[in-house]
């Protein structure tokens, strides 16, 4: 685990906490991804001691925070001059990636923070820039569309409303009634988190 980078994500939080988004601009894109290295690394954090899987206190922290960060940045997307330099299109679906694999990990705690904080993503409005269908989600129609469907499904096998979950049986092929395997959308993020 990448220790050193955690004091850059103390740093960060500690300045935008005292600031709005709009006068944080002092902290440099540099920094910043410095701060989303350090959460996407952190979602790889499966660390154990005698209190048992200390490691998904720290998976669950950074999924809350990429969730919450992309959220904030996304709403004050006009305000940053270079916003591509603060959050790259890459940067975004590595977390969104890593945010996924959380989501069929085997502790409930963490699948249930994954999916709250997925359908958060989904939910959310794309950044206010040129070109902003860069952050679109993969797929983001098909997953809103079958998490209206389970909603409202009268029969229910599987009664797990958690995005993650539903995208990796979709994925399989182990969806119950009423749903066809859809193009693959689980597949297309489940090697993005390991590039950064």
């Amino acid at each position: 685990m990448c220790k050193s980078k955690y004091p850059i994500v103390s740093q960060v939080t500690l300045r935008a906490s005292r600031t709005s988004l709009k006068s944080a601009t002092d902290i440099s894109p540099d920094l910043m991804a410095g701060c989303l290295g350090a959460f996407i690394d952190g979602l790889t954090d499966y660390t154990t001691d005698e209190r048992g899987d200390v490691g998904s206190w720290i998976r669950i922290s950074c999924v809350l925070g990429l969730s919450t960060f992309a959220q904030i940045i996304f709403t004050h997307s006009k305000s940053l001059s270079n916003f591509v330099g603060y959050f790259p299109p890459e940067k975004y679906h590595a977390a969104v990636g890593g945010i996924l694999k959380q989501g069929v990990e085997r502790l409930d705690n963490v699948r249930q923070q994954t999916g709250v904080q997925f359908a958060n993503l989904l939910r959310s409005p794309l950044p206010e820039v040129d070109g902003k269908d860069r952050w679109r989600i993969f797929g983001s129609e098909i997953l809103n569309e079958l998490f209206q469907r389970r909603v409202r499904s009268p029969v229910r096998r599987h009664t797990t409303r958690n995005p993650a979950i539903i995208a990796a049986r979709l994925e399989n092929g182990t969806m119950q009634r009423g749903y066809t395997r859809k193009p693959s959308v689980f597949s297309r993020y489940r090697n993005i988190a390991t590039r950064f």
